[in-house]
């Protein structure tokens, strides 16, 4: 089985994708965590932000691959997506007031309503007002040219990571994020 082109596969994977593939009959697959109250959801998060629901799918099972080898790391209780800029910083807005946080971002540059630059500025702003440690924000974009790095860092990001985004790319920004 190839995925992103590497034949070669985190040892516990296997036990993770069950967390991520529930297909439904029409083909899509469903990515989204119902929050009811009581529910289990872990503290420290991940947040996914992309403007094509392939791509979110694609970022998931990236980054379920990525942190396979986290110990403890319960993935389906920890991601949250967003499809857009603007749901992205009132989805950290809502997780932060019910007392979660988010160590690792990854956030598509170019999306409607709100773009991924506007939004880490708006995110970092909001984190920095609460007092809170600021998480890891990786860009993802299919422009990785100088300019485009430029501008992220200049956003607030951490990193830019070209789309399509691979597994090691992302193992190496999430590694040493304790959760």
């Amino acid at each position: 089985m190839l995925i992103f082109g590497n034949p070669v596969l985190p040892s516990k994977l296997t036990n993770h994708l069950p967390n991520i593939i529930q297909g439904k009959k029409d083909g899509t697959i469903k990515h989204e965590i119902n929050i009811e109250s009581g529910s289990t959801l872990e503290k420290n998060r991940c947040l996914i932000v992309d403007d094509e629901p392939f791509n979110i799918d694609a970022l998931r099972i990236t980054l379920q691959c990525a942190t396979a080898e986290v110990p403890n790391f319960n993935f389906k209780n920890r991601v949250d997506t967003a499809s857009n800029g603007h749901k992205a910083v009132e989805m950290v807005k809502q997780r932060y007031s019910e007392g979660m946080c988010f160590k690792f971002i990854m956030m598509d540059c170019n999306m409607p309503k709100m773009d991924g630059y506007e939004a880490t500025r708006k995110i970092r702003e909001h984190i920095q007002e609460l007092g809170k440690e600021q998480p890891v924000i990786v860009a993802i974009s299919g422009h990785v040219e100088e300019k485009y790095f430029q501008r992220a860092i200049d956003a607030g990001m951490n990193a830019l990571v070209s789309k399509p985004a691979v597994v090691e790319d992302i193992r190496q920004h999430v590694k040493g994020i304790i959760f």
